[in-house]
């Protein structure tokens, strides 16, 4: 599995700097390396009903399945939407 590389730059509120689609892109990305309900929630200052939104949002799309494991489908997302918007999505890790 790809490993999901962070530069050192932090975003102060990465729940509010961040597009909304951004914010969909960066949890399925999270998802598809293994981070953990908690870590994400975390990344979003603790806003676990924004997380659960975007979630749902990534299941109806299906892009995630019922067990929140990624689809070919959200791996299809990741890859076209990856080469648009990388840059800005790596800089949220804490």
């Amino acid at each position: 599995m790809e490993e999901f590389r962070m530069s050192e730059q932090r975003v102060r509120d990465p729940a509010h700097s961040l597009s909304r689609i951004k914010q969909a892109f960066y949890i399925l990305k999270c998802i598809s390396v293994g981070r953990t309900w908690n870590d994400i929630v975390k990344e979003f200052d603790d806003d676990e009903q924004l997380v659960t939104i975007w979630i749902n949002y990534l299941k109806e799309r299906n892009y995630l399945n019922a067990f929140l494991v990624v689809t070919d489908e959200g791996y299809s997302f990741l890859k076209n939407f990856t080469d648009s918007a990388a840059g800005e999505i790596t800089t949220l890790h804490r």
